[in-house]
């Protein structure tokens, strides 16, 4: 019998300037982020600084299920991070996102931009 993989909707990269790359073209389901969230835990519990870049430039409309957004209120206390980006969302997830980031704490800690090399800068303390 042969062992049936879910493919994911995101990929994530771990480096030591950035620390966190999350990547996603497709809606995130409640396994996808119930597995993000573990993984960033990890990554960014010894790192020095805990920073996260969610790119959302290849994503087109909807982004996430409601299941998915339950499991992400729940467990936004249980992974610390000291900036959050995201790049390329849409003026409509900007908005649903700008008010999540507003109820968890985190809207001084969080921007928005439009490139990497944007985010870069800011991560490095430029804007």
């Amino acid at each position: 019998m042969v062992e049936r993989r879910r493919k994911l909707s995101y990929s994530m990269l771990y480096n030591e300037e950035v620390v966190v790359y999350f990547k996603t073209c497709e809606i995130l389901k409640k396994p996808d982020v119930e597995q993000a969230i573990a993984q960033i835990e990890t990554l960014v519990t010894h790192a020095k600084d805990r920073h996260l870049i969610a790119d959302l430039s290849e994503a087109s409309g909807k982004i996430i299920e409601k299941e998915a957004r339950k499991v992400i209120k729940s467990c936004a206390d249980d992974v610390t991070l000291d900036k959050f980006a995201v790049i390329g969302a849409s003026l409509s997830v900007r908005m649903i996102d700008k008010v999540v980031l507003f109820l968890l704490g985190r809207s001084d800690s969080s921007k928005f931009f439009k490139t990497e090399a944007e985010v870069l800068t800011w991560l490095k303390g430029g804007i």
